[in-house]
């Protein structure tokens, strides 16, 4: 799931309909401005929203946000922002950890011989 959809999905479990979410008045929300699906006026990036909205779901205890039990595993609520609530894409840590790899990996040329003796 993108982050703009699972901010919509998120509006529409708060919301229950997509014309109710049109209507949406809570302007102090950190998603407001995606609830479209789309930015509106000047906003941070999705994945900056959804940390910011994770922020307050924990009631500023920051460090419970890596401890969020609404993820893919809870049997009861599971949170569509779950994944992004570091503030970026799981989708881009990983090619991160790629390149990253490909970087410390040993350069061996073939014509210098690794062998000894």
């Amino acid at each position: 799931m993108t982050p703009s959809k699972a901010i919509r999905q998120l509006c529409l479990e708060c919301y229950g309909t997509s014309p109710e979410v049109n209507k949406c008045e809570a302007t102090n929300c950190a998603l407001y401005q995606y609830r479209l699906g789309r930015k509106s006026g000047l906003a941070k990036s999705r994945t900056k929203c959804i940390r910011k909205y994770c922020e307050g779901c924990v009631v500023g205890e920051i460090a419970q946000i890596r401890k969020c039990t609404a993820g893919p595993k809870n049997k009861g609520y599971r949170c569509p922002l779950w994944q992004y609530r570091f503030g970026k894409s799981p989708r881009a840590s990983e090619a991160a950890k790629v390149v990253f790899s490909a970087r410390t990996k040993p350069l061996v040329s073939p014509l210098i011989s690794t062998k000894k003796g």
